[in-house]
Formats: structure tokens, sequence, C-alpha cells
């Protein structure tokens, strides 16, 4: 059956393979197949084929298959700025029309013809049917769109409104901590939660295979864990205080006084000492940068889910990994943070997010994996100098 939309736009540029969230095909019928990884193949029947070329699939792609930025980058990289600007130029009011001018300046930081006279009425960046979308969202007055998105061209997650997403959203989570709170004599919840820092300190440390820290480090870590929640969260993310964060939770020899400006990698040791690369992470000199989009992504997620806003902050920063150490339990702490900050979790009540996380590593990895793999497979090169140094 033959491709459309991404799909097809991949194989006509001749770009790197990758996981799509869904794969478009033409068929006879409109069928849908749910894969076990989370993808959506969908058949469709000849009447929703869609004009021949670029532009054609292109249209398809934000209509049907969804927002995929990188992606989307990669195809405006191939293709240039004029089939974008003759497609505007086509239709100055079309929804699609201008979706992709706003989509191409956002991703390639490149202007388009500024002459393109641009009208209708405004319309969503992303469908909050379909995403979980800023509750700020900023007017862009060149495209008449509404910018949902819930970060800027520095850093930008997106979050598919899932099925199984959904659905665990809609559980009383909340109401059942209450609860327990409640049904707990005061002296016997306190005694059960300082229990559970010390093993959530235990657990973090077992997550990254390392051994128990001395006492003083643990009481550090402790105390960390208990002023979740407190100050602002921009200020949280600044490097200063992150710095000082860092500086408490890692052994002495790893306190560094700023974000890290080496390159660095995520990996093992093969019994035959050389290494397997997992992640290599971003190059120092994107780390301003990232951290200063994590920061915006903070301001505009405000208003979501808790346990949405926490994955994507804490999944952000660990990906980018601003310090040479200490960024899987800072990463866990920012989840503390957020779900204490947004009220998710009352004060004084501690969820066992490290121990959960060492009880399911499989899954947890998997998790990770899912996302690096297509980045080192499809995006990445990189060497290890022979001096053990790291040079993606």
């Amino acid at each position: 059956m033959p491709l459309l939309g991404y799909a097809w736009l991949i194989r006509e540029f001749q770009l790197p393979q990758r996981p799509l969230a869904m794969v478009s095909r033409l068929g006879t019928r409109l069928r849908t197949t749910h894969e076990a990884d989370g993808a959506t193949r969908k058949e469709y029947p000849p009447q929703y084929e869609p004009e021949q070329g670029i532009v054609g699939h292109l249209e398809f792609a934000l209509k049907y298959d969804g927002i995929d930025l990188c992606l989307l980058r990669d195809i405006f990289r191939a293709c240039g700025p004029a089939p974008i600007e003759s497609a505007i130029q086509a239709r100055p009011t079309g929804r699609y029309s201008r979706l992709l001018g706003f989509y191409y300046e956002f991703t390639t930081g490149q202007r388009l013809d500024p002459a393109l006279a641009i009208g209708g009425n405004y319309v969503e960046a992303l469908d909050p049917d379909a995403y979980f979308v800023s509750s700020v969202p900023k007017r862009d007055r060149r495209w008449r769109v509404w910018d949902n998105l819930l970060g800027d061209n520095r850093y930008c997650p997106m979050i598919r409104r899932t099925p199984s997403t959904v659905d665990g959203l809609a559980q009383p989570l909340q109401a059942e901590l209450q609860g327990l709170v409640d049904d707990f004599p005061p002296e016997l919840f306190q005694r059960a939660s300082d229990y559970l820092y010390l093993k959530e300190t235990r657990s973090t440390h077992g997550i990254e295979h390392e051994a128990m820290p001395p006492a003083d480090r643990t009481r550090r870590f402790v105390a960390l864990l208990r002023s979740a929640g407190e100050g602002t969260l921009s200020e949280l993310l600044t490097e200063p205080e992150l710095v000082k964060r860092q500086n408490l939770i890692v052994d002495p020899r790893y306190a560094v006084p700023t974000f890290r400006d080496n390159h660095n990698y995520v990996g093992e040791q093969r019994p035959d000492y050389s290494q397997r690369i997992h992640y290599a992470c971003p190059p120092p000199q994107f780390v301003p940068s990232l951290m200063a989009g994590l920061t915006q992504v903070a301001e505009r997620s405000l208003g979501l889910p808790a346990l949405v806003q926490a994955a994507a902050m804490a999944f952000g920063f660990v990906f980018i990994h601003p310090f040479e150490d200490g960024n899987g339990r800072l990463h866990r702490f920012l989840i503390h943070d957020l779900l204490h900050r947004e009220g998710f979790v009352a004060p004084g009540v501690m969820l066992p997010v490290s121990a959960t996380m060492l009880r399911h590593m499989p899954e947890y990895d998997a998790v990770l994996e899912r996302y690096s793999r297509p980045l080192m497979d499809g995006w990445l090169d990189f060497v290890l100098s022979v001096a053990g140094g790291k040079n993606p």
C-alpha cells in the first residue's frame, strides 16, 4: 500500500528511518492498528489521498499524523522554503498552509518571505484533544496562530493524549493519598514518613548501582527531599540553585561550580572493557540554551496535571544531563518537587518514587531506551577518544 504523510516524506527525501507515532498508508478502507510500542498504523480509503507532492503530504501529516517537530525540521531543511512559500501564496488563509509557515520558522529558525500576506481566523498550533497544551498560549500575529506548545525552539516536549495516559490521569490517586494520610495517627505517619525518606535515599543510589553514601551525604539528600516545593520553580531551575543542590548530593570529588563544559554519555563497560553507549548527551555548548528552554517549559506547563508536568520537566532534565554527576538523583528530586509544588502530594508526605523505579527497572530502562535509541541510530555521530574522553 502506498505511503502517506510523514512516511512518504521520509522516503522521498531519504531521511534516516525513525519510529513514527503514526504510520499512514493508502488502502481500501479506514482501519487503525495499535502496536505494542505505542505506535499506530492507519489505512485510509482513496478519498483521503492528498495532493501529489511535498506540500500535499505535509498537510496530510499535520492533519492526520500529528506534530513531530524534529521530523518537520529535517523535512523543511530538505525541501527548502520555496514549496512552503508557494503553498502559502496559493492559500494565504488556509489553516494548514499557515501552520506550515509557523512550524517552518519554529523548527528551522529561518524566516520565510516577509511579504507573504496572511489572513484568516486564528488557529491552534496543537489540537488540545490530541496533545497536552499550554494554558497560556501566545498569539503569533504573523501566522495568525495560537502558539499553545509547551516550550519554545530551545526545548519543546510533545505529550500526546493517548488512551492509556488519559485513563491513568483519571484515577483518583490524589484522593487515595489523602485517605492514607487521614487513616493513620500523626505519630505513626511521621515514623512511616521518616522511613520512606531514608528508603528513597537508598533507592535513588540503587538505581545507579552505587553503594549507600556516607551518613552526612545521606542526611543532605534527605534534607533536599524535604525541601521539595520550596521557593519558586523558576529560581530552582537557575544554574546557581541547581549547582548548589548538585554539590549537596554528590561525592565532593564530583561537585562542580557550573553546568558541565565537557561531553558526556550514559553507558556501561563490557567484559572486554569497551564501552556500550546508551545515550550521548547534548554537547556542552547547548546546555545553557536547553536549560533556559526547560525553564520556559516550567512556565508554559502551569495548569497541566501534576504528573504530566513532573514527567515533562524531569525527563527533559535527565536527557539534557547538565552535570557530569548527580543528574539522575536531581531528576528524581525534581519529580518530588513538582508533585509537592502543584499540591498533588500534601506537605510531609513522601512518595517512594525511586523505590518504585528500582522495583520496575526493566520497564524504566525500556522507556528511556525507546526515546534514546532512535537518537543514537538516526541523528548522532560520535567517537570515544583513546584517552577515555567523551567526544560525541
